[in-house]
């Protein structure tokens, strides 16, 4: 019952933000955001998702479009609608990255990854708790951000997906 309330004022706390945002299928306001165009559109016309929980301290491995920095712990296909919209929100949000000349001094270790599946190919995002760094990977195209502003986002989705993983909870101050 508490998760179905918490999840229901999660996405709730989205729909205002797209609300707030312009960011429409027919209208969007590309201008403001920090994402190139081939990220925005792939990101937009997801229809399915693949989480996967790393562990970056182990060896490298390689799947056929991307590299991944660690180990594969545990991967969930997603083709939950509403998630898949917020998530889109979230990471299409004109305000949910900003530009900055300012490089983290840190070694990125990502803790989530996703593939995000559409038309316009495989997009590749992957997430460091450690850092707050992102990044976009959609063939050769690749772009490292800053992700301080979508953590509490990204972590509450990768709980949904993950709910029992020991490491997310303890970020989320979870004790049980």
């Amino acid at each position: 019952m508490k998760r179905a309330i918490f999840t229901v004022m999660v996405v709730m706390f989205f729909t205002s933000c797209i609300a707030r945002s312009v960011s429409t299928k027919n209208k969007r306001v590309t201008d403001e955001s920090i994402l190139p165009e081939q990220i925005l559109l792939a990101i937009e016309n997801c229809d399915s998702l693949k989480w996967m929980l790393l562990d970056p301290m182990t060896q490298d491995s390689t799947h056929q479009s991307y590299t991944l920095i660690g180990e594969v712990l545990a991967e969930e296909k997603d083709s939950i609608g509403e998630r898949i919209g917020a998530l889109r929100s979230t990471l299409t949000y004109s305000k949910s990255f900003e530009a900055t000349d300012i490089k983290k001094d840190c070694t990125f270790l990502p803790d989530i990854a996703l593939v995000l599946y559409s038309s316009s190919g495989e997009l590749f995002f992957s997430y460091s708790f450690y850092c707050d760094v992102c990044r976009f990977q959609l063939g050769e195209l690749r772009e490292e951000l800053d992700g301080e502003l979508v953590r509490d986002a990204i972590l509450q989705f990768s709980l949904e997906i993950f709910p029992k993983d020991r490491y997310l909870r303890k970020i989320a101050g979870l004790t049980r």
